[in-house]
């Protein structure tokens, strides 16, 4: 396979929170990540997601990551890829989303 990332992908767990276009799912929802990188962002869900659609999510990082106080990163992208996989119990769905923007906002709710 042929590695096509052009930034660096790191294997975090963080939580993020997705709010999906109306015309699907009601939102928002909480999920969990599995990787980040400055331009994309891949997390799980039980939640049906179609690529394409423009999604807007934000992302809550520890003081642990920052390095200090725990900050959030509002972020809008698009869906490129949804990896669907069952085991026994149920389904899990990956999504893969380019982020086109984010801002970086203090807990407080200021930007930084």
């Amino acid at each position: 396979m042929i590695e096509r990332r052009m930034t660096r992908r790191y294997s975090l767990s963080i939580p993020v929170t997705v709010h999906l276009p109306n015309n699907q799912e009601p939102g928002p929802f909480d999920e969990q990540t599995r990787g980040i990188s400055i331009r994309s962002v891949y997390f799980t869900t039980q939640t049906d997601i179609v690529p394409g659609p423009v999604i807007d999510f934000t992302l809550t990082l520890p003081g642990e990551i920052t390095r200090g106080t725990e900050v959030s990163v509002r972020a809008h992208g698009h869906v490129v890829r949804v990896d669907k996989r069952r085991d026994e119990d149920h389904e899990t769905i990956g999504v893969a989303v380019v982020i086109k923007r984010y801002d970086i906002v203090r807990v407080e709710g200021t930007l930084i």
